[in-house]
């Protein structure tokens, strides 16, 4: 039979999650510490995004016939849902950590705290990287074909997103229609060299390796098998010089309004703090900006470092969470201070950010919620096991209400 527990037991995982909740989720998500958490108001969501400013002119009679209101761009934020899953078994723990059901409870703990927490990276992962396609990765190699093979990531670093047992699918470009045939199932993650160990199955289509290089992987079922952005739009789907339609913004609107509703996008050859610099004098000309994070990868951070030398200041800096960051106190070009973090999830991208602008819309207060009709915290016993899985889902979306605060640099 499945695993009762008492009202007590319950209280005891109820009181935890509550204590816990802020230091599960974003030590370790500097951007998700950052953004401005604002309730979902249904969905899909309205966004007023300014795309333009008042009529001025050299006469008063050619400006009040030329007068309009301030131009506002109505956009439609549709919600997403992200699932993360645990499993708490109970019987080898119990001989060792004593007798009854409390066993169980400090399993449960320990799941819900690392089920919460590696949804937290996934979401951070994909708030920095997808433009709505599901996409997470991209591939620089495949050595195999079908059937065992190992897949090199382009960015080592992203391999610490990835675990064994995950399945993966993959597709030559995001933003177009088809997957690659069949899945590739994770049995081994180096994230130091960036390499996935796995299996193929159904047809796994790696080409013989060499032409699979460029493609992109994500997990299976978000990978989109089509052109249309069905999973969460992160920064790049939204700071993105493309016709790409994003949450409403007319790919014809964003081409005639670049800046205002797709941000300063900028592709170079300029080291980090040349970069920052330049993102600086584009962001701070614009009303009502104040940008005052930037992101880096960690090699750009490291190579930040190096070029301050012994100038370099780091400080710790929160957001909108009672969490500290430590970043590089970075005094740009333009005179203002803008707190520079590091996060794993980047390699080519750098960002200046004003976080006043960054909107996670999510229903509850919490991020990550206990599914629907679950009792026990999201915890469910499974009929004749001696375990229990946690169902946790996130249900919003992330937007951007002044995409010309923001500014992107990729780095060539």
């Amino acid at each position: 039979m499945g695993v009762i527990f008492s009202d007590a037991e319950n209280a005891s995982l109820l009181e935890t999650a509550v204590k816990n909740y802020v230091s599960e989720i974003y030590p370790g998500n500097v951007f998700l510490a950052h953004i401005d958490r604002s309730p979902l108001g249904g969905s899909p969501h309205p966004l007023a995004i300014k795309t333009g400013g008042a009529t001025v002119g050299g006469t008063f009679a050619t400006v009040i016939a030329g007068a309009k209101e301030v131009d506002r761009l109505e956009a439609k934020v549709n919600e997403r849902l992200i699932y993360s899953v645990g499993l708490a078994k109970g019987p080898g723990v119990r001989s060792s950590k004593g007798a009854g059901n409390k066993a169980i409870v400090d399993i449960a703990k320990d799941c819900e705290k690392d089920t919460r927490m590696r949804g937290a990276s996934i979401l951070e992962k994909m708030l920095l990287s997808c433009t709505g396609f599901g996409e997470f990765a991209k591939v620089a190699s495949f050595t195999g074909t079908t059937g065992a093979g190992t897949l090199t990531l382009t960015n080592p670093a992203d391999a610490l997103y990835f675990k064994k047992t995950d399945v993966i699918a993959a597709k030559d470009v995001a933003n177009t229609a088809s997957l690659r045939t069949g899945i590739f199932t994770i049995s081994g993650v180096d994230s130091q060299t960036g390499i996935l160990t796995g299996t193929g199955s159904g047809g796994w289509d790696s080409s013989a390796g060499a032409t699979m290089a460029g493609a992109v992987i994500g997990f299976n079922g978000d990978l989109q098998n089509s052109a249309v952005q069905s999973s969460i739009i992160g920064l790049p789907g939204w700071l993105n010089r493309t016709s790409m339609d994003v949450e409403g913004l007319l790919a014809a609107t964003r081409t005639a309004s670049p800046q205002e509703t797709s941000g300063w996008v900028t592709t170079g050859a300029l080291g980090v703090r040349d970069s920052i610099n330049l993102m600086a004098n584009q962001t701070f000309q614009v009303s009502g900006a104040n940008p005052t994070i930037a992101l880096v990868g960690t090699q750009d951070f490291q190579d930040l470092q190096d070029d301050l030398g012994d100038r370099v200041i780091i400080e710790p800096g929160m957001g909108t969470v009672p969490v500290n960051f430590d970043g590089i106190k970075f005094l740009t070009a333009k005179g203002k201070t803008v707190r520079v973090y590091c996060t794993p999830a980047l390699s080519k991208d750098r960002y200046l950010l004003d976080p006043t602008s960054l909107h996670l819309l999510t229903p509850q207060a919490e991020i990550w919620q206990p599914m629907a009709n679950y009792g026990d915290r999201g915890f469910r016993s499974l009929e004749g096991s001696d375990a229990l899985r946690l169902d946790l889902v996130m249900q919003g979306a992330f937007a951007i209400s002044h995409p010309a605060g923001q500014a992107r640099y990729i780095a060539s």
